[in-house]
């Protein structure tokens, strides 16, 4: 479940009026104007079975060795956020264990940077689903990425045609239903999917469909490690965009005796930054124990996958190496330059007064505190648009979670005695 697979607070309160005033959810999986007719045979009521969970007859051993096929074992996974191997087999034995015959052995496990991507296709190089702009739209005709980090989806396909899980946060009464970052409604689709196997690596698998699994049962939660609901419960509490709606309803229900919001209440509470940092990782356990909050799910099955695309983007990946570290190179060789200049500047340059300084101390603290909001967002779209606020001159290089460069303000130290000089100052005008 990476930080930006689901909607912002804003298109998702919208999607949920959208659905209440009547609107159908996308099953965007089928062309505009085709149906499937599906006919049910009826049974007799007396030969209706007790239900038991697919795989409750293998042990541990057994459901591992069924699902060691479809395990990578280059794929670096945070196992604090992995549910068990028998949580998976349970939905994939339902859409089957095959892996789909991929044609180009050779080229199948090339691993790429996140960036080119982005620079190529355009779009978002953080989101889980960007979009391209019109532009791009028009020269490449793609617009149906998934880039699934392993971090929020363990169970995502680790080796190129194999299946695999999605997890989203369940909307309460709206079982099936992932919701576009635009705040768009829809039950199954189609992706071409990458999975970050390694910071910075990122593996084609395939064309996939996903469609509407089982969700996760409270019983399924409760009986998962005290390390993997508590570290969940955690991330959920740290991230503000797909985690807040889950804080808002749990606060909500704590503060009026159960009670589910209305959608204008929990825009109200979402906002609270307050009342969600009220919220506790022990209310958040509590939530998805009893299932008052759910992970839906979605099963992942490959339909094809584009040997002669990844083909083309393999031969052209080395030239944009070349030309990404030569663009690096240079803006580097500029930085060092311009440092070089300001330290013989600062030579012949007066010794500033205790104001000048004073005046100093705030613009650099201001640049500081850039830095310290942006170590402190875990969402990955909410650092992005933060870092389009920055100035050019106030950012340096540096690689986030994903293995993509980012630019970030950068700290500057400020000397202890010239920090005391400046208290000392700022004493002596409070005393006038």
């Amino acid at each position: 479940m990476p930080p930006d697979n689901c909607a912002s607070r804003q298109g998702l309160i919208a999607a949920e009026n959208e659905l209440e005033a009547g609107a159908e959810p996308v099953d965007e999986t089928n062309p505009p104007g085709e149906h499937t007719t599906v006919c049910v045979k009826e049974e007799p009521m007396e030969d209706i079975m007790p239900t038991r969970n697919i795989g409750d007859e293998l042990t541990d051993e057994q459901i591992r060795d069924a699902l060691a096929s479809i395990k990578n074992s280059d794929a670096k996974i945070k196992t604090d956020l992995m549910f068990s191997d028998r949580i998976l087999y349970r939905r994939i034995q339902k859409i089957g264990l095959e892996i789909y015959p991929v044609e180009d052995s050779v080229n199948k496990y090339f691993l790429f940077s996140r960036y080119y991507f982005s620079n190529r296709y355009g779009g978002s190089f953080v989101a889980t689903f960007p979009t391209m702009s019109e532009e791009k739209l028009k020269e490449h005709k793609i617009n149906d990425w998934a880039f699934l980090s392993l971090e929020y989806n363990p169970h995502a396909p680790q080796v190129p045609g194999a299946p695999g899980l999605f997890y989203a946060p369940q909307v309460p009464g709206a079982p099936g239903l992932f919701y576009t970052p635009a705040g768009k409604a829809r039950r199954s689709w189609t992706s071409r999917v990458f999975v970050r196997l390694d910071c910075g690596k990122w593996l084609y698998v395939g064309k996939y469909t996903f469609a509407p699994s089982d969700s996760l049962t409270p019983e399924e939660f409760v009986s998962q490690p005290d390390r993997i609901r508590r570290t969940w419960a955690k991330e959920i509490k740290a991230h503000s965009t797909w985690g807040s709606n889950i804080l808002a309803r749990v606060y909500f229900r704590r503060q009026y005796n159960g009670r589910e919001p209305t959608k204008d209440e929990l825009k109200e509470v979402s906002f609270n930054k307050a009342a969600l940092n009220s919220v506790t990782e022990q209310e958040i356990v509590d939530a998805f124990s009893t299932g008052k909050e759910v992970f839906s799910v979605w099963s992942m099955k490959c339909i094809g996958h584009d040997a002669k695309w990844i083909a083309e983007l393999i031969e052209d990946y080395p030239k944009w190496l070349e030309d990404r570290e030569a663009q690096l190179k240079k803006k580097k060789k500029a930085k060092v330059g311009g440092k070089a200049s300001n330290r013989r500047a600062s030579k012949k340059a007066p010794k500033p007064s205790a104001s000048a300084q004073q005046f100093s101390k705030a613009a650099e603290a201001g640049t500081k505190r850039k830095a310290e909001v942006l170590d402190s967002i875990s969402s990955s779209e909410e650092r992005e648009r933060m870092h389009e606020t920055l100035d050019d001159d106030d950012v340096e290089d540096i690689e986030d979670d994903d293995g993509v460069q980012l630019e970030v303000a950068k700290p500057i130290y400020v000397p202890k005695r010239t920090r005391q000089k400046i208290a000392l100052e700022i004493r002596r005008r409070r005393r006038r």
